[in-house]
């Protein structure tokens, strides 16, 4: 029920192909869905803590047409757990 649209990656093929390694790790796409940003939501773990909001710049700069000024971050969170395969 989130407000948004997200991914939700059963298979974990988009997050191999996009080279995810944090969850939750965000990827902006511009009108081509090429990568205009990936890392961090924001600047810190603590919401009251938080200064710059990475996501919500690149999207409106994405909507514009132009490159945002943050591109990549480090994601914060745990290590995406690969579903093992059997030989």
């Amino acid at each position: 029920k989130f407000a948004f649209h997200y991914l939700y990656d059963e298979s974990q093929k988009i997050a191999k192909d996009y080279g995810a390694i944090f969850t939750p790790e965000f990827f902006v796409l511009n009108k081509d869905r090429k990568i205009v940003y990936m890392g961090a939501m924001d600047d810190s773990t603590d919401p009251a803590g938080v200064k710059i909001h990475y996501v919500e710049n690149a999207i409106a700069a994405a909507k514009r047409g132009e490159k945002p000024a943050v591109t990549e971050t480090i994601a914060r969170g745990c290590r995406v757990r690969w579903a093992r395969e059997r030989r």
